[in-house]
């Protein structure tokens, strides 16, 4: 889970060939073996590398190159003919190169493109080779093969399409394998697999026998050990189960045996035994003995128990088996809600600490690339089914776990959010609330190691994915308002920045809304997020307002009933109307008789911020409505109070007093200069600093209301 200082180097290494950092270097590198693999392993995983490396200076000496999640290419070719120490090499998609390698028939030339990969010291020197998935190849591969690769021990040649002999040619040209995989072929008779004396691991995974005659070369294999003849799943039409036991011969050397998916049952597992005397595991998952309990000193994987299911899942991850991983998973998972129900204890710390170790195996974070998911979509599957097992431990076990445990599961599911939350449709919103609701879990907790920064980074970006689903956005807006008093940078909600920020949230408001009053305290709490940030920026101000953002604040001030709430939205409505210097109907959709009545009905600080946002915004208002809003300001002057700390507005004092024709804001400058007076002791001084006093005695407004108040501030000042 925590990566070694080796390992960082090893990615930092990667990433800086990949940005050209490497390109002008004065001397010459030459890497051993096992950092040539690691680094080229994480390089050609980086989705802006060329899958060539290409700096003379530096000296790679591979020995293992595994491209299975990759696409060949002529970079990838050039680079991997120079190596001359190759001893493992696994194949990817072609889809690049097909054409360029393809025989009179059509089908693809795999001795020429391994000939045009490998120079010969590599292929003398070649031990294993994959060639899985290369479909449709040329016939008589398996004789040429064995011409260029006389070292040959390992061959991976499943999922390709065999002709009616070759596996027997096969055999026969490559007599000294000890490990073969030919599943997902269509081989349907194991017939010459008897030449191969020296072979210890075989996988016939997928096939199916008609009889038991077509597996009877399977026991010539004396020193076979590992044997696996596991399905996807359980079909009624399939018999291998029985076919083997038909034949009625031992396998004296087996000690691993996979019956995954297959026709097994008591009876016939009863009859395997006594035909494999030294048989020490056997798998049997997605069969009728999936949840059975034996006592028996073999080790029986299936899902009987957590333990069996753990022990289950770190065979199938040591193979590298995503399908079966991902059941191994999903049967955790519900394993995990059964031990909660029924207050049954387990090792929290030791099986959070394997599940993620095993997510981790299968999508490490150089590998969370939109390129490598397209590739490999099962992978995404199984890593997303091993989230839910995470979120099922945290939900019911938080207040137990370690706190390095905790925030180990939080940087998880953060990296889960931030890497594939933008799969959008490919993930329940199951998936999603319950990710957030363990983060909600692990975030309450209150550690002081929790990077509360990083969570609200990673909810603002879910919440610009989720769109209008609400029931997906409130528990993300929970962790979010939970969260943000607790951030180091407080002026800022996420890393995306203010705008987006804002834009992202009010849209979440207008959401929240819609289901008022149920969720008048999230309204409020989003409403303090939105107000922090845009108050130091008027970029941000003018963007909220140019998408409609004040708009959808200022139809919240008739939707919510509550006086803090409104008053926290008249206040960041004031803040865009000073900063945006946008026209009237920016903020609000004219209405009059909604207008009147809410001059009438609010007094105090809610009045009061209602006259500042009308006065200020009087000049930007329509002709046809300017005398109207005029007189509502002017009508309810009188009313005018306020326990909000005043400030001098002097640039929008000294336009008002300038140019504006009507006394209603003119009134309010006043109210305002007056209430700064009352309140700061040194109120005298700073308006005479400013000037304020002659604007005040040169305002031309002529109005019986507009005289009273400056004989008023005039009489103070004396």
């Amino acid at each position: 889970m925590v990566n070694t200082l080796y390992n960082l180097a090893v990615q930092k290494v990667a990433t800086s060939i990949a940005e050209g950092h490497y390109e002008d270097m004065n001397e010459t590198f030459i890497l051993d073996s096992k950092a040539s693999n690691l680094i080229y392993a994480a390089f050609i995983k980086i989705p802006t590398s060329k899958k060539a490396i290409r700096i003379p200076e530096l000296v790679l000496n591979l020995t293992n190159v595994d491209l299975r999640n990759t696409t060949l290419c002529h970079n990838t070719i050039e680079m991997l003919r120079t190596q001359r120490t190759l001893e493992s090499l696994a194949l990817g998609s072609l889809l690049l190169i097909k054409k360029d390698y393809l025989c009179e028939t059509g089908r693809t030339n795999i001795v020429a493109l391994l000939k045009d990969i490998l120079n010969e010291k590599s292929r003398k020197r070649l031990r294993h080779l994959n060639i899985r998935g290369a479909g449709l190849i040329g016939c008589g591969w398996s004789d040429k093969l064995s011409e260029l690769f006389p070292s040959l021990k390992t061959l991976n040649v499943s999922n390709i399409l065999f002709e009616n002999d070759e596996l027997l040619r096969l055999c026969v040209s490559f007599p000294s394998l000890c490990v073969l995989d030919i599943s997902g072929t269509n081989i349907a008779s194991l017939h010459g697999l008897s030449n191969l004396k020296n072979l210890q691991e075989l996988s016939i995974r997928y096939l199916e026998f008609a009889n038991a005659n077509n597996l009877v070369d399977l026991f010539q294999l004396t020193n076979l050990k590992v044997l696996d003849m596991s399905k996807s799943k359980n079909l009624e039409t399939s018999k291998n189960v029985l076919r083997f036991v038909e034949c009625g011969m031992n396998l004296p050397e087996l000690r691993v045996l996979d019956c995954s998916g297959t026709d097994i049952d008591e009876e016939l597992f009863a009859k395997l035994l006594s035909f494999l005397p030294n048989l020490q595991q056997i798998a049997l998952m997605d069969c009728q003995l999936k949840h059975a309990v034996f006592s028996t000193e073999i080790r029986v994987l299936n899902s009987a128990t957590l333990e069996t299911s753990f022990q289950t899942l770190n065979y199938y991850s040591k193979l590298k088996k995503s399908d079966s991983v991902m059941k191994c998973f999903q049967d955790i998972f519900f394993l995990l809600k059964e031990y909660y129900t029924q207050n049954k204890e387990y090792d929290i710390a030791g099986c959070l600490a394997i599940l993620i170790r095993t997510m981790e195996q299968f999508v490490t974070h150089v590998q969370k690339t939109r390129e490598f998911l397209s590739f490999n979509p099962s992978y995404i599957t199984t890593y997303a089914s091993g989230i839910l097992c995470v979120t099922e431990i945290v939900s019911n076990n938080a207040q137990r776990l370690r706190p390095v445990c905790a925030v180990t599961a939080l940087r998880v599911l953060l990296n889960f959010i931030h890497n594939f939350d933008h799969l959008g449709s490919n993930f329940t919103q199951y998936l999603r609330n319950s990710i957030w609701s363990a983060i909600q879990t692990l975030v309450t907790l209150d550690l002081s190691i929790i990077n509360y920064d990083d969570v609200c980074d990673a909810a603002v970006c879910c919440l610009a994915e989720v769109f209008d689903t609400f029931d997906i956005a409130v528990p993300i807006l929970q962790v979010l308002v939970y969260c943000f008093p607790r951030k180091r940078d407080k002026f800022k909600v996420s890393k995306e920045g203010t705008i987006k920020d804002s834009k992202i949230l009010i849209r979440n408001l207008h959401l929240c809304m819609k289901f008022t009053p149920y969720y008048t305290p999230l309204c409020q709490s989003i409403i303090d997020i939105i107000f922090c940030p845009i108050m130091d920026d008027p970029q941000t101000c003018l963007h909220i307002v140019e998408n409609k953002g004040a708009k959808d604040l200022f139809n919240a001030i008739n939707k919510f009933d509550n006086e803090p709430l409104q008053l926290e939205i008249l206040r960041i409505l004031k803040r865009l109307v000073v900063c945006a210097n946008a026209s009237f109907e920016n903020f609000i959709e004219f209405n009059v008789k909604y207008l009147k009545k809410t001059f009438n009905k609010w007094k105090s600080d809610r009045l009061y911020l209602l006259h500042s946002i009308f006065s200020i915004l009087l000049n930007q208002t329509r002709r046809g409505f300017r005398n109207y809003v005029n007189r509502l300001l002017r009508n309810n002057y009188h009313r005018l109070e306020t326990s909000e700390i005043v400030d001098i507005d002097l640039p929008i004092f000294h336009s008002l007093f300038a140019s504006t024709q009507f006394d209603g804001p003119i009134l309010w400058a006043l109210f305002k200069i007056e209430k700064f007076l009352e309140q700061h002791d040194d109120g005298r001084r700073i308006v005479e600093k400013f000037n304020i006093l002659n604007l005040i005695i040169n305002i031309k407004i002529k109005s019986k209301l507009v005289k009273v108040a400056k004989e008023r501030i005039l009489l103070i000042l004396k």
